[in-house]
């Protein structure tokens, strides 16, 4: 299979078009990876990687059992952050590359 703008493939119970990506450049990739909404995403992933980070070091160097609790739940609140962001980073690239209408925010 060749890839031209012609070729059609089954994505998610739809049909779309795959584009010819060789002629995008790398100043439009950062363009696009360095968008405000993704910064805020990045920055996400950095807070739990880090939150991870330090629960990991207070968990093992604690001696007494709070110490230890309070690591242990830095450590789920780090790897929570983290695992939030990739869904988040994931799905923002997925609506934005489908153009979809309702990923946007809900008020309720």
């Amino acid at each position: 299979m060749r890839p031209t703008d012609t070729r059609r493939d089954w994505v998610f119970g739809q049909r779309t078009t795959l584009r010819d990506t060789s002629s995008i450049s790398a100043r439009d990739d950062l363009d696009y990876a360095s968008d405000g909404e993704l910064l805020e995403l990045y920055g996400v992933l950095v807070v739990g990687w880090g939150l991870h980070l330090v629960g990991r070091f207070v968990a093992q160097t604690s001696r007494t059992l709070p110490g230890l609790l309070v690591g242990f739940l830095v450590v789920l609140a780090g790897g929570l952050a983290f695992l939030v962001g990739i869904v988040a980073i994931a799905r923002k690239l997925i609506c934005r590359e489908r153009k979809l209408t309702h990923c946007t925010a809900r008020r309720y």
